[in-house]
This record gives structure tokens, C-alpha cells and sequence, in this order.
């Protein structure tokens, strides 16, 4: 469960419970405390499913024509950036959890339909982006711990990648969107001016999909 879901199931519980206290409650006293902390907990909750309403509307736009030029343009990029030899966009699926492939470059189809649902906790750069919300990167994935006797580890090696980054796509609030990840043939990492360019091109991308 994500933290958006996980604050609106929060609210309900609080609601029901306020609800119940103010019919069985022991004193006019703690009844009408409750009647108010119930007030504010609905308030809260009008609030939380706003902006669930906002971010489903933004996840669904990614899936729109208009949108999908924006995510197209900014793997072309990435890709161009970091001098990476394939990479691919997964959106966040909050209904569910997971990730779901995309957009494309470089990849044959057993890496593309093995990738097409990631799911949290899977032994994967993308999946530890989305798990930790935060930017992953494996330099040997021959060596990685990570990928080490995983099937996910055998399809990187078959696919021809090396090393791979993986970078949480997020809004300006901080949630999570979907994820970046660029693969090279070669271990390593990328420059830190690439990174610095990569960082600015996906502000770029995700100022352009806030506004469509």
C-alpha cells in the first residue's frame, strides 16, 4: 500500500471510530470531543482524496497521446545524456503497486515482457527505485548482490546489460510517478555533469506533463 492509500485507510479507521465513541461514549465530554476530531479527520480525508483524484488524473495522462510524446522524448534524451545504449519507462500503478512498462529503446522481447509488471521488493534496480524512492545504481550487475542467482539477473545478463540507473520519476509533492532506467553494455557509471543534465531534462519532462 502506498502512502497516499496508506493516510486515506488511516482517515476512514479514525472517522469510524470517532463515530462509534460518539454514540457509546461514557460522557457528554469525550462525545463531543469526538464529534470534532471526527470533523477534522473528514476534512482530512476530503483533502487526501483530492489529490488521490489529481494523481490518478496525471498517471492516466501518461497513457494519452500528448503525454506519451512527453515520456518518448525524455528516454530518447536520457538515453542520449548518459551516453546508454537502450533504456525504459515504467509508470506507477498505485491501485496496485507495481510498475508497468511504458516506452522502450534497445531491448529484444524477452527483457521487455520479463519487465512489463514489476513488482515491489522484486530484485531489480527499478523495483528498489520504486521500493526506496530513491535513485539506484548498479555498476557490474555480474557482480551485483542485487542480481546474484535471480531470474531477473539472468535476463539483464541475456539482454546485454552491464550496468543500469535507475531514476524514481516524481512530482513536485514528492510522489511517485513511474521510473527511468538506462542500461549500458559496459560496468560503470555515468559522468556527474550526465547526471546533472539528466536531473535538469527530467524536471523539464515532469514540469511539461503537470502541465498538459
Amino acid at each position: 500500500m502506498n502512502r497516499l492509500a496508506m493516510d486515506i485507510w488511516i482517515c476512514e479507521t479514525n472517522i469510524e471510530r470517532f463515530k462509534i465513541i460518539e454514540k457509546e461514549g461514557p460522557d457528554q465530554t469525550r462525545r463531543a470531543l469526538s464529534t470534532e476530531l471526527r470533523g477534522q479527520e473528514e476534512n482530512k480525508l476530503r483533502d487526501l482524496m483530492s489529490e488521490q483524484q489529481r494523481r490518478n488524473r496525471l498517471l492516466r495522462l501518461i497513457d494519452e497521446r500528448a503525454a506519451r510524446g512527453v515520456i518518448e522524448n525524455l528516454l530518447d534524451d536520457a538515453i542520449s545524456i548518459v551516453e546508454a545504449g537502450a533504456g525504459d519507462i515504467q509508470v506507477f500503478d498505485p491501485a496496485h503497486n507495481h510498475l508497468r512498462l511504458i516506452a522502450s529503446r534497445g531491448f529484444s522481447k524477452p527483457f521487455l515482457k520479463f519487465f512489463a509488471v514489476v513488482q515491489c521488493g522484486q530484485n531489480s534496480a527499478c523495483s528498489q527505485a520504486m521500493d526506496n524512492d530513491a535513485t539506484i545504481l548498479v555498476e557490474d550487475v555480474e557482480e551485483s548482490s542485487l542480481y546474484a542467482g535471480t531470474a531477473s539477473g539472468r535476463v539483464m545478463r541475456e539482454a546485454g546489460s552491464a550496468a543500469v540507473l535507475s531514476v524514481p520519476l516524481r512530482e513536485q509533492n514528492r510522489h511517485l510517478l513511474g521510473v527511468l532506467s538506462m542500461h549500458w553494455s559496459a560496468v560503470g557509471r555515468p559522468r556527474p555533469d550526465q547526471r546533472i543534465k539528466l536531473d535538469s531534462r527530467i524536471a523539464q519532462a515532469l514540469d511539461d506533463l503537470t502541465s498538459i
